[in-house]
């Protein structure tokens, strides 16, 4: 769930009518949940594009009042669209400080769950990293399980290997790189994934910085 109107989530999506059927799925999980269905709780991920990243803390702030606690948001890759890449892509330089708002409004009064992902370590704000609890629950990948991903293959494309991944590491391997200028002066890239490649070749890695 990408947004918190119609009008960007629809657009977003290229489905007109998408935000409202979404909801009503949303409502569907709560009322699992309050039944006793669904235990490991409900949870919201946004892909942060130019659309939503200035809103963060309005969207989180509008699906806690529907009764999320749970919010991720993750940077956004454009691999499969190239051609908006910079139509959809913020810059780190602009996103940075809108994650100091929303980590600032949630821990002053939203008090949710709100994570980031798929960001390299160095575009937290120094307010995040410097504070080791802080940065246990806003980071990610941090706090995220092992994942692997099977794909499964239709009837029709039996002569198809289906493929079996970790994800984290596919991540790092082949969609994410850590730039020689400047991730080779950085001491924690043993904990920093990198930089999505459709970001870096939009542009480059001059907003980067080695973290001592």
């Amino acid at each position: 769930m990408h947004a918190h109107t119609a009008e960007d989530e629809d657009f977003l999506t290229g489905r007109s009518g998408n935000f409202a059927r979404k909801l009503e799925g949303i409502e569907n999980l709560l009322a699992l949940r309050s039944e006793g269905y669904l235990p490991h709780n409900v949870s919201l991920n946004a892909v942060i594009n130019t659309r939503n990243y200035r809103s963060m803390p309005e969207y989180a702030a509008f699906y806690l009042r529907m009764g999320i606690n749970d919010v991720r948001f993750n940077m956004i890759r454009t691999d499969a669209c190239p051609d908006r890449g910079e139509e959809l892509t913020p810059r780190f330089k602009d996103l940075s400080p809108e994650i100091t708002r929303a980590v600032a409004a949630n821990e002053s009064r939203l008090r949710m769950h709100m994570s980031f992902g798929d960001l390299p370590l160095c575009v937290y704000p120094w307010e995040i990293l410097e504070n080791p609890v802080l940065a246990a629950r806003v980071v990610g990948e941090a706090r995220d399980l092992e994942t692997w991903v099977s794909v499964f293959t239709a009837p029709k494309d039996l002569d198809t290997e289906a493929d079996r991944f970790n994800w984290s590491a596919k991540k790092r391997s082949a969609l994410k790189l850590q730039p020689e200028d400047p991730c080779s002066r950085c001491l924690r890239t043993d904990a920093c994934e990198g930089v999505w490649r459709s970001y870096h070749g939009l542009y480059g890695g001059s907003e980067l910085g080695p973290l001592r």
